[in-house]
């Protein structure tokens, strides 16, 4: 018996478990992406550097 077929008989044995322990993995992993990006969004222009912040754009005047 290999050690992929070991942990896949012993995984599904207990469906419920399963379920929890997938479930307990993907919350938080869900729960950080939406903090982070909700986080970006406030503070994501704090990022770029102290240059980028001093330019100017201009526009070509259409005659």
């Amino acid at each position: 018996m290999t050690l992929t077929t070991f942990v896949r008989k012993n995984a599904f044995r207990n469906k419920r478990r399963t379920l929890l322990t997938m479930l307990s993995i993907a919350f938080p992993l869900l729960l950080l992406s939406f903090l982070m990006s909700i986080w970006r969004a406030f503070y994501g222009d704090d990022l770029r550097s102290e240059q980028s912040n001093q330019r100017l754009i201009t526009r070509h005047r259409r005659v």
